[in-house]
C-alpha cells in the first residue's frame, strides 16, 4: 500500500464550497485505490495553517489545487520533500466567461515555477476525480510511475543579422521601466533583476512603492483627472457604467 501525502491549498477568495467538494473527492479516490492518505485534513489557506502542518514521510507528495493559492504554502510544505512532487489541479466549473471560482492550473503553474526554483520537481495531471485519465494516472502514480517530464521542443532559425541583432539592443539601451510595488510574496515569476536587465539590456528599471503611486496619483490635478478619464472611457466604453472613483 503506498503512502501518499496530500496537501490542497486554497484561498478563502474562491469557491471553497467547490474547492472542498474536489478536495473531499480527490481524498476519496486516493483510498479507493488502496492509498493510505497522510496529511492536513483541511484545506490550506493561511500562514498560521502552514506552520500547524506536520508533513510525514510518504511514498507520493501530491499538491492538491483546490482552488488557486499563491506558492508560498507549496516551497514551505513540499520544497525540500523527494520528489517529483505530484502537482493536482482541477477543471474549472461553470461557463465560460463567468467569473473564476477556482483559477487552480493557475497556482499549479506558480508552484511548479517556485519549487522548481528552489530545486524541486513536479509532475502534473489536470482533471477531476470522476474522470477515467486521472483515475488511470493516479493509479499509475501510487504504483511508482508518475507522469512523464515534457519539455516543449526546441525551434531554432535563421539567425536574424547582426545588425538588426545590434540595432534592437541599441533601442532598448537606455529605455525606462517604470515598476510599482514589490513581487507579492509567492509569486517567484514576478520577481526580476534590476541590475541584471541593465547589464544585458541597457534597461533602467525605476521602482516605486504602492504608497509612493497613490501620493503621485492624489497630487493629479483635476482637470487632467478628468482628460484621462474621458480618453480611457473612449477607448473602453464600458467604463462608463463603472463609479467614476473606481474607474
Amino acid at each position: 500500500m503506498s503512502t501518499v501525502a496530500l496537501v490542497a491549498l486554497a484561498r478563502p477568495t474562491f469557491d471553497l464550497a467547490c474547492a472542498q467538494a474536489n478536495f473531499d473527492s480527490a481524498r476519496a479516490l486516493l483510498i479507493e485505490l488502496g492509498a493510505q492518505v497522510v496529511g492536513p485534513a483541511e484545506l490550506i489557506m493561511t500562514p498560521e495553517d502552514v506552520a500547524a502542518v506536520k508533513l510525514p514521510a510518504a511514498d507520493v507528495y501530491i499538491l492538491f489545487m483546490a482552488s488557486f493559492s499563491d506558492a508560498s504554502p507549496a516551497v514551505e510544505l513540499l520544497g525540500n520533500v523527494k520528489g517529483p512532487v505530484l502537482g493536482w489541479s482541477m477543471r474549472e466549473p461553470g461557463a465560460v466567461g463567468e467569473r473564476l471560482k477556482l483559477n487552480s492550473m493557475c497556482g499549479v503553474n506558480l508552484a511548479a515555477h517556485a519549487l522548481m526554483n528552489v530545486g524541486q520537481s513536479i509532475r502534473h495531471i489536470h482533471g477531476n476525480a470522476d474522470e477515467p485519465a486521472v483515475r488511470e494516472a493516479i493509479t499509475a502514480a501510487l504504483a511508482g510511475n508518475l507522469p512523464t517530464a515534457y519539455a516543449p521542443k526546441e525551434v531554432s532559425g535563421e539567425f536574424a543579422p547582426t545588425e538588426k541583432v545590434d540595432a534592437a539592443f541599441a533601442w532598448l539601451k537606455g529605455k525606462k521601466i517604470g515598476a510599482v510595488g514589490d513581487a507579492p510574496n509567492g509569486f517567484t515569476p514576478c520577481v526580476f533583476d534590476g541590475p541584471q536587465l541593465q547589464k544585458l539590456f541597457g534597461l533602467d528599471v525605476r521602482q516605486i512603492t504602492i504608497d509612493d503611486a497613490f501620493g503621485k496619483i492624489s497630487e493629479v490635478k483635476d482637470d487632467a483627472r478628468e482628460l484621462a478619464y474621458a480618453r480611457a472611457v473612449a477607448a473602453q466604453p464600458s467604463l462608463a457604467s463603472v463609479n467614476v472613483d473606481e474607474a
